[in-house]
């Protein structure tokens, strides 16, 4: 075995290695390219099998937990040659909140299978899901132990993720969203990272993927490397001033030590809307380490009928909750006025979004109203 092994990877990795693990390691990158691909192409099929009759459909499923078989089972085996392997500990909790997203599911794990850090644990938790979604977990956490599936009834995304993070034993913690998609350097890139500089928290770049117009578009405003300060790491003390303008409340695009999540007994808002904005900010500012992998590793679909973001108006003064939360809990930690600048205009700029986002003149003008009479002076306050 060990010899076909040898010239396997012989004939397709050609680049010296400096031992057998090395090489291996090597061949693991390959192949995750060719599942991504190989992922793709199935996801096409199923689009163009839509309106075809059950059999060819049954065709494609069968397909499906072939590839997804394979991959795991390829995947072991790379493991097993490796002399003296650890045992599965994982390195990170992927933990990805599931509520009828199954249009854009399986690109989702299929992107979070296709990374090229082996050890990590992804944790689904089904928020109540009432279309495919279930099906398509369960049929992902079949082929793979990595993969737990958690189930609810409906509470939120924040919910939700609240339930991943009890559940959760690795190393630092991800929060991915189900109509999202990955680079394969994810989780590799960022943990790295974090470890090389002991960090509490890793930020990446991301762009916006607008479903409707099928383009990727930029987005300066989810990580703003021109205002990060020279030290690194760095942590609020370094730009007390400019901390929440660095980076977007978005939990996607930012990796969390665990063990500091727990001291600090952080936990998401159960809000409908903006319930991820406490829980990072919060972990921004209580921060003695943070990094910087500064890679495009995130597209964040946009343009997505039925999203949070469609339906702003529905619940338009929300995000009032959590900015007052947030409010607190730095006056709480005794570190409120160091940050009361930067608090401001995050506030400031969250308003002005807010309404702009609404798909109503009405919810406009209560965001609007609200903040002139009341939450104007409180958080310049």
């Amino acid at each position: 075995m060990r010899a076909k092994t040898k010239q396997f990877l012989k004939r397709f990795l050609p680049l010296p290695a400096s031992n057998l693990e090395a090489r291996l390691a090597d061949l693991e990158r390959a192949i995750t390219y060719q599942i991504q691909n190989l992922a793709n192409q199935l996801r096409l099929s199923e689009g163009q099998n839509d309106g075809l009759q059950s059999a060819s459909q049954t065709g494609v499923q069968n397909s499906r937990e072939l590839l997804l078989r394979l991959i795991y089972e390829q995947r072991q085996m790379i493991r097993s040659l490796i002399p003296d392997a650890a045992p599965f500990i994982p390195k990170v909790s992927v933990i990805v909140p599931v509520y009828n997203a199954a249009p854009y599911l399986r690109q989702c794990l299929d992107s979070i299978n296709a990374q090229t850090l082996w050890d990590f644990e992804l944790i689904c938790v089904d928020d109540g899901s009432t279309d495919e979604s279930t099906g398509i977990l369960e049929l992902y956490s079949r082929f793979d132990p990595r993969i737990r599936v958690i189930r609810q009834d409906n509470a939120g995304a924040g919910a939700a993720r609240n339930a991943g993070m009890k559940a959760a034993t690795g190393e630092y913690l991800i929060f991915l969203d189900a109509d999202d998609f990955f680079e394969p350097l994810l989780l590799q890139h960022m943990y790295e990272a974090c470890v090389l500089g002991d960090a509490d928290i890793g930020l990446c770049a991301a762009d916006h993927f607008d479903e409707a117009a099928g383009q990727y578009q930029s987005e300066q405003g989810l990580l703003n490397v021109d205002l990060l300060p020279d030290k690194k790491p760095f942590s609020r003390r370094d730009c007390p001033d400019d901390l929440f303008q660095i980076a977007s409340s978005s939990p996607w695009t930012k990796m969390f030590r665990r063990s500091f999540i727990e001291k600090a007994g952080l936990e998401y808002q159960t809000l409908r809307r903006a319930n991820d904005l406490y829980f990072v900010y919060s972990a921004l500012a209580l921060a003695e380490r943070i990094v910087v992998c500064d890679e495009m590793l995130v597209h964040y679909r946009v343009s997505v009928p039925g999203s949070l973001q469609a339906t702003n108006s529905e619940s338009p003064l929300e995000f009032y909750e959590a900015l007052t939360a947030l409010q607190q809990k730095l006056r709480d930690e005794e570190i409120y006025t160091e940050l009361k600048q930067s608090f401001a205009r995050m506030a400031l700029g969250i308003v002005e979004y807010n309404i702009k986002a609404q798909t109503s003149p009405e919810a406009a003008e209560a965001v609007d109203k609200a903040y002139r009479e009341q939450y104007k002076r409180q958080f310049e306050g």
